[in-house]
Parts: structure tokens; sequence; C-alpha cells
């Protein structure tokens, strides 16, 4: 996750803002290094070390503190300097009280998540005096600041100091001042990281820094207990607002505000048709959450089902539970980090009244990942009614993982959603969901959606880039490895390729997604565009379908163009760039579109994974594509976000960069190597692709027509076992 989730102010004042719910929590929850300097040492540091780390402590995450004695005079100051011995009694002696004696059961927990921070070397502590020559009245340490930093490397930094000895009062009655990189102030908050890292390595004149002593460390550690309270802080510091499952005894039904295209009707009355069996198969944009809204409706209107909803993504939950209660259906969501606390007690609970009759139906959505959990499916067993199975993004249903969960058996009725439900170089995954699911009831495509002006038209520029020599000796490297991984199946015909092969085709798609030369032509670009709006920036290779894809995170390669993506927009050409990537929540991305909308506080996005599944940025008029996967279904989906409907928006311009292996000036027929065949004809049939539908297709035939005469054939065969695996 990363900052670009939070929606901070310049600053804290209680009691008007919640400090501990309003900042630290939230703030520390999205951090992976929390550096802290305080001045006067009492009962409040121990809130201070603890409060909202927990989620930190989760993702591996590292604190630093710099905390000095309270109240040292003059003659402890040169008993300090004194000597070692006379410096460790000292300290021991100012410090023991608050670590040995926890007036309350909080203080106890807070001990106790203290000492296994420090076993578990999540924590350092430091202890900071003035030195002798320090220009210090009353010789005291008085920094008050602390730097939180996320995964993705923001900084936010923030000042204000802890005066109280009672928690409750101290976090609550706080002053606090907030920097973030996010909002341009770099070189504060670069300068208080400098100023910190200069303290702890003992080489700030005015201080000395110390480490934490040996024997109170092991005062600590006498508190540790066997397990800890996760929930500490909710019980300590209750949210004063928390969203709670509620029902409605309004009847579901589509809004008034809502009409349904004819094909959207068609697709409805075929699934019902088909015995409420189908794939619903719709273009981006083309409504297919209606179509089951609508669908689900019209089946409880004379049965008792309980439906179960499924989504790839978390955003996607919170979005389908908007469209729920705007249609009216009672539902539970139930995923980690669901806003319904013991949602998975409900979900048991509304499931004893639906097997009791008291209620006519059930509605539960989840992600992929929670609904696999065994706890889920032995709940959804436990329904004595039918039950309707309805995925979104369907085709992530056909990995192995998942499609074992397609148990004929439990679900009378079921429907898949998603363009494009075949899957990319496998067959069996494929053919798991058609034997499932059942036949498409309706097939509408990007075609169907700009000719019907449901979509918009738009102009394709394809920008050539080459790798750089070093680059393409890791390509070749690479592929070399990847034809290695490929296996012949036991029929002796189908080719496989191995979960390393898959790995190094995922390695392979990094490398040219981040091509250097990429930003070179960006910069050109974008230089032309420095008062324009509405432009996304779309970087990254990395999808949900890779092996080791996280909902929330960023490889390294992904970190490194983004950021170096917004430094060429934000400082180079003066534009304003935000961030958006996986690792917001949806409110964020709600106010960062908003911002994107109005164009004045956003020209550019610059996005990761946004373009996958689920996400609608309606007012997108220019995309450049840095990054661009092989996959067919990938390509059209984020073709299709782009073309998305918005007012004033006659057409969408999308510049897709085309890798090359090398520059087309630099090509001769009698050296072409079949590992550059193999990269081309993948970007050429993208090409192709894109081009087709476009509203100036001619232009792009003239690199196609320079691709062909310098490579001579190739073959469009676009499932070629050496491309990304699905």
């Amino acid at each position: 996750m990363s900052f670009n989730s939070l929606n901070l102010k310049l600053f804290y004042r209680p009691p008007m803002d919640d400090i501990i719910h309003d900042f630290f929590i939230p703030v520390l929850s999205e951090s992976v290094q929390y550096d802290r300097a305080v001045a006067f040492f009492s009962s409040s540091v121990l809130y201070d070390m603890t409060v909202g780390i927990q989620r930190m402590v989760s993702k591996h995450g590292h604190i630093r503190y710099i905390i000095s004695p309270e109240n040292l005079s003059d003659e402890d100051i040169e008993a300090i300097h004194y000597g070692y011995d006379e410096r460790e009694k000292l300290i021991i002696q100012k410090m023991l009280p608050v670590f040995d004696n926890p007036t309350n059961h909080f203080e106890e927990e807070r001990l106790n998540l203290l000492a296994h921070l420090i076993e578990d070397e999540v924590l350092d502590i430091k202890i900071a005096f003035p030195k002798n020559n320090a220009l210090s009245g009353n010789g005291i340490f008085h920094d008050k600041c602390g730097i939180m930093t996320d995964e993705i490397g923001n900084k936010i930094s923030f000042l204000g100091s802890y005066n109280e000895t009672h928690a409750a009062e101290c976090l609550n009655n706080e002053y606090v001042t907030v920097f973030s990189s996010l909002n341009g102030e770099y070189h504060r908050v670069s300068q208080m990281q400098m100023d910190f890292d200069e303290l702890w390595e003992n080489n700030y004149q005015y201080s000395e820094v110390i480490p934490f002593p040996e024997d109170l460390k092991k005062v600590i550690l006498a508190h540790k207990k066997p397990t800890l309270d996760d929930d500490i802080d909710l019980i300590e510091f209750p949210p004063k607002h928390e969203e709670e499952y509620v029902s409605t005894n309004i009847a579901p039904a589509k809004p008034e505000n809502i009409t349904l295209f004819d094909y959207q009707k068609k697709a409805v009355k075929n699934w019902l048709d088909n015995s409420g069996r189908g794939i619903i198969s719709l273009c981006t944009g083309a409504g297919k959450t209606y179509v089951a809204l609508e669908a689900i409706i019209e089946l409880i209107k004379n049965k008792e089902v309980a439906v179960m909803i499924c989504c790839p993504y978390q955003h996607l939950v919170d979005q389908w539970c908007a469209d729920l209660s705007d249609w009216h259906i009672n539902y539970i969501p139930g995923y980690s980090g669901a806003p319904v606390k013991q949602w998975k007690k409900k979900l048991g609970l509304e499931i004893d009244d639906f097997n009791r009759n008291v209620t006519d139906y059930l509605c539960f959505i989840t992600t992929n990942a929670t609904f696999k959990t065994p706890h889920i499916q032995s709940e959804i067993k436990r329904i004595k009614k039918d039950r309707l199975l309805i995925v979104d993004e369907a085709h992530n249903f056909g990995a192995t993982g998942l499609r074992r969960l397609l148990i004929d058996d439990l679900y009378k009725y079921r429907m898949a959603l998603s363009a494009t439900i075949d899957r990319y170089n496998d067959s069996e995954g494929t053919a798991a969901l058609y034997n499932f699911f059942g036949k498409k009831c309706i097939e509408y495509t990007l075609k169907d959606g700009i000719a019907n002006h449901q979509l918009t038209p738009y102009y394709y520029y394809p920008v050539p880039v080459s790798l750089t020599p070093e680059e393409l000796e890791t390509y070749y490297e690479l592929t070399d490895q990847i034809r290695k991984e490929v296996r012949i199946d036991s029929d002796g015909k189908t080719k496989k390729i191995t979960e390393v092969g898959k790995r190094l085709l995922i390695k392979r798609a990094r490398l040219i997604a981040g091509a250097k030369n990429k930003l070179v032509e960006l910069e050109k670009l974008m230089s032309k565009e420095k008062n324009s709006k509405h432009i996304l920036v779309y970087c990254g290779a990395t999808t949900v379908n890779d092996p080791d894809f996280k909902e929330g995170s960023m490889d390294n390669d992904e970190e490194k163009q983004i950021t170096a993506v917004a430094d060429i927009l934000n400082r180079k050409l003066g534009m304003i760039a935000c961030k958006f990537t996986a690792t917001e929540n949806a409110e964020t991305r709600r106010r960062l579109i908003q911002m994107f909308d109005d164009g004045t506080a956003c020209q550019v996005l610059v996005a990761i994974k946004c373009l996958d599944e689920g996400v609608s940025i309606k007012s997108i008029e220019k995309a450049y594509i840095l990054a661009s996967s092989t996959n067919p279904r990938e390509y059209i989906q984020r073709r299709g976000r782009v073309l998305r409907k918005y007012p004033g928006k006659e057409f969408a311009y999308i510049y897709d960069f085309v890798t090359l292996p090398k520059p087309l000036d630099h090509i001769e027929f009698e050296d072409i190597d079949s590992l550059d065949l193999s990269l081309v004809r993948r970007e050429l049939v993208r090409v192709v692709d894109f081009a087709e539908l476009a509203e100036n297709s001619r232009d792009s035939d003239n690199l196609i027509e320079q691709l062909l005469s310098k490579y001579g054939s190739i073959n469009m065969n676009p499932r070629g076992i050496e491309d990304e695996p699905e």
C-alpha cells in the first residue's frame, strides 16, 4: 500500500480532529518505516511507540526511536558524561518507572507489544541527551518530529510535542503539523529525514546519542506475553464513526434513473431462458454489473435464492456494494478489511435466518481470495436452498486454485461476467469455465460499443522504441531460459510451460515494460502537452494473473518507472501529475478521479495496474501506454477503459509504446535473430489489433509495413507458448 490512499490535512488540532484515527493509525498502517524523535520521555511515549503500528508490523516494517529521559538537570547531564556506568544507572533510574509499573490493562498490553517489537528486532531505540557544549539552560533534548515512509518511497513527516503523561489526553490534545512529499514538500521532508539520520548516527554537534541500555531492555522484555491483543487500538480508542451492516425493507428494484439497453435486456432474458446459467460477455463499459443486478432481481421475485458474488479486487467489491445499495438489495460484504465488524458472524446468522425462512433471499459479496477460504466454503455448504454464483471478471476462475471451487452440486444458478472469458494460452482453464457456467448468453464487443456510440471512437498512434544493448542481451538470456522450460503434455502434442517458465515470462515482460528509451520518448511527447489535461500514463507490467501478484503492492521495477515518470512530468516539465496505483483505497481513488476530472489539481494520472479490472476513469482523453501485455484480454480491457464516454469527450487518443529489439534503421535482414522475431511478432499483433478499430487505421500502416519489410514474413498467431501466461 502507499500514502496515495490517504486524504491528509495540513495540521490536526483536537478536539476538532481525532488524531489517532485521522492521522496516526491510517498513516502508520501504510508505512514500512517510522522514524521518531521525542523530547520528554514519559508514559505518553509508550503509547506513541505502539498506537497504530500493528498493521505496519504485519508488513515487516521497521521503527527507529530516539528518546531522552525527562527533566534532566545540569548535574544529570554532567553525570551522564562522567562515565558509562553512571550513565547507565541514571538513564535506568529516570525511565524505569514508565517501563516497570503499568497502571492499567492497556499499559500492560502496550508493554507486551513493545517487548514483542524489541525481541523481533522491529523496533530500535536510542537515547539522546545534550552534549556538554550544548547551548541548553536546562539540559534537555528537544526534538519533536516523526517521518513515515511507505512501500514506494513516499514520505510524510510531522512536528508536534508530547508533554502530557496520560496517553489519551496526550494523543488527543496534540497539535500536529504535517508535511508530505506527495504535496511537493520534498525538500522539507528530505531535510527532516537527513536531520534524523544525522542524529541517529550520533553526528549531531549538540546532542549525543547512545544505544538503549541492555538492563532496561530486559525490564521491558519481562512484560512479554505469549500472544498480542490485535484489537488494542480499536478497544482503547474506538472510532467515532463506524459503518455497520444495515438491512432495508424496501423491495429490490432497478433505480428509476437507470434504463437498460436492449442488449442488456436481451442478456438477462437469455440467461433466464437458459435456466439461470451462462456467460455474459460484454465489453468494458457496456454495463455487465447492471445485467447481473437485474438478473438477481428477476430471479428472487419468485424463488428463494442465496446469491454469492465474487470479485478479484476489494475496490470492485466496494463498487458492487454501492450498486447493490442503489438497487435496494440487502447484502453482507466480507473480506479482509471490510467495513462491517464481525461480518463472518453476521453471515452465519443470515444463513440461519435464510434456512429458517425468516428471509426470502441472501446476498454475500466477497473477494476471490476470501471466497476460497475453508470458512466461507463451509458456510456456503450450510445453505439449504438454491444458490446463485456470480463471478465478476470470471476469466480469473479458470486458474487452478479457483476452478476447483466451481462445484456442480453447490450452485443451481451460475453467471460469469467477463469481456473476454477465454483464457490466453490456457485451454484447460477455458474449458473449465465453459463446462461450469455454460454458453455465452450474449457477446457484445468493443466494435459493437463504438458502432452503437456507447464507447468513444479513438485515434491510435504506435510509438516505436528499442531496447538498449544491455536490455537486449538480458532479453536474449531470458528467452533462452524460457524455451528450456517448455514441456510436451502427455498427449504428445500440447506444449506447456513450467511455473519457473511463467515467472521468467513475467520477468521478461517487466524488462520490456521498463525499457529505458520509453522515458526518453515520453518526455518528447509530453513536452507538447504541458497545458493539456485528462492524460493517463500507464506504467508497469504486473497484473493480477502474475504468480507473485499481491493486491496493493508494486515490485521494484514498477516503483522505479512510476517514480521516474512522475519526476519527468512534475519536475522537468512542470505539470501536475498524481500517482494512481493499486495501493489506494476506494475513497482516495474517488478523490483522485474527481481531481483528474476537474483537470486543475491533476493534469496527469501516472498509473499502474489500474486499467486491468474494475477501475472507471471516464474522463481519460489521452493515454500513453508504456507497458502493454501480450495477452489480448488484458490490452483489450485497457483500451476499453480509455474509451468510456464522458461529457465533451469526442475522441480518445492512444499512444502505444511498441518495444522493438533494435532501432528500425539499424536492422539488416541477414542479421535478424529468431529471438528478435518473437518480440516483434508479439508487439505487431497488438498494433494490428489496435489499429483495426481506430479512426486513423492507415497511420499505423507505415510502422506495420516497415516491420514486415525489415523482418519479412511474420507468423501473426498470437497464442505462442512463449507469451505471457494467463
